[in-house]
């Protein structure tokens, strides 16, 4: 009905700790930096599956939300080239900011 989903502390500090992550500056031409960020988001994004407390139709909407970042995750650990690399980080970033319109 327009309204923001009602996150808990947990999923706010982990969605906000994953931005901060997606937002980080690499150094041209080091793709390992690339592989390591998509590792450090798939910790941040297992540490929320244990802290998580939300129930009901808010925590089935949080799935429907996070559910594909697990894959842009896990493809941006494997990525062989830097423009791979920048344009998945691109899209891991915009994807977590959407989190803010729909959940708060």
């Amino acid at each position: 009905n327009g309204d923001k989903w009602v996150s808990d502390d947990a999923t706010n500090n982990a969605i906000a700790k994953m931005v901060e992550l997606a937002n980080e500056k690499i150094e041209e031409g080091n793709i390992t930096l690339y592989q390591e960020m998509g590792k450090n988001l798939s910790a941040e994004m297992q540490g929320l599956f244990k802290v998580c407390t939300m129930k009901g139709v808010v925590h089935d909407q949080l799935h429907n939300f996070i559910l594909p970042l697990v894959k842009k995750f896990r493809d941006l650990e494997k990525v062989e080239d830097e423009n791979t690399a920048l344009l998945q980080q691109e899209k891991i970033a915009k994807y977590l900011n959407k989190y803010y319109t729909y959940f708060k």
